[in-house]
């Protein structure tokens, strides 16, 4: 997945003043794997199915926000992968660009998520083809595609 430079581009149907106007976020997240395959989906707010992730706060690092959200969402623990990050660009509403980025990370074959009250609807551990199907969106289908090849050369 190519990675998109910080600012948006005009792409021919808005003006150099609407780009500027745009608010910028940015969540972060990550895939997470168990060392069986399976990987760890959420249903958010509106019922999309994805992988956890959520606003970075003052001070925190990426990887730092990743994790928080992790647990969180799951109540998991997760370890990181060095090495594997992806990110794409969306609109969630009129005027508000998101970057969402993630990161590869595993979490306990015996793991037990469970859908936190107020942070997500459900919560589940899919073999990779399964996952794949459930996702919402086709660029988190792109990024667990490469999640799951990343993990496959290097052996984690």
């Amino acid at each position: 997945m190519k990675r998109m430079t910080d600012e948006p581009k005009n792409d021919g149907n808005s003006s150099e003043s609407e780009l500027k106007s745009v608010q910028q976020e940015l969540s972060c997240g990550a895939v997470l794997l168990t060392p069986d395959g399976r990987a760890l989906l959420v249903k958010n707010r509106q019922g999309n199915i994805g992988f956890p992730k959520g606003h970075r706060e003052a001070g925190e690092t990426e990887e730092e926000t990743a994790l928080r959200e992790i647990a969180e969402e799951t109540g998991l623990s997760a370890r990181l992968i060095g090495g594997f990050r992806q990110e794409y660009r969306y609109f969630p509403a009129p005027g508000v660009l998101k970057t969402a980025v993630y990161f590869l990370g595993v979490i306990e074959e015996n793991a037990s998520p469970e859908a936190l009250p107020g942070e997500i609807g459900g919560v589940w551990l899919l073999p990779g083809k399964e996952a794949r199907q459930a996702l919402t969106y086709p660029a988190d289908k792109s990024i667990l595609d490469l999640a799951l090849s990343w993990e496959k050369e290097n052996l984690i």
